[in-house]
């Protein structure tokens, strides 16, 4: 029997979209950059959890974070359970700054050639 992997997914996204909606209702200026930063430090956390999850084997809690000392005694073990594709979630981050230096890029030719 094919297990549903998207147990995890449906539990998350509501909070996800409150930290959207709040950005939406308490920023005005500079909303693109807030929602980069809440999107790199949410993308962190799960990046982290997946770790969690591939080196004890169950899903993290909050208790865990008591133990957040003992991350260097284990950084080793840690760093042999990572496999490259794990990284390939920070993907979206490093491709809208791609697209964010391009079109500065663009934006000051535009402006020198004026």
């Amino acid at each position: 029997m094919i297990k549903c992997r998207l147990g995890p997914l449906l539990k998350e996204l509501p909070f996800i979209l409150i930290l959207f909606c709040l950005i939406e209702v308490f920023s005005s200026k500079r909303k693109f950059g807030i929602y980069l930063t809440v999107n790199l430090i949410v993308t962190a956390v799960f990046f982290a959890a997946i770790m969690y999850h591939k080196y004890y084997g169950v899903i993290v809690t909050y208790h865990a974070l008591q133990q957040v000392n003992q991350v260097t005694a284990v950084k080793n073990s840690v760093f042999s359970l990572l496999a490259p594709y794990y990284l390939l979630i920070f993907l979206d981050i490093v491709v809208i700054g791609f697209w964010l230096m391009r079109r500065k890029r663009a934006e000051n030719s535009r402006v020198c050639s004026t």
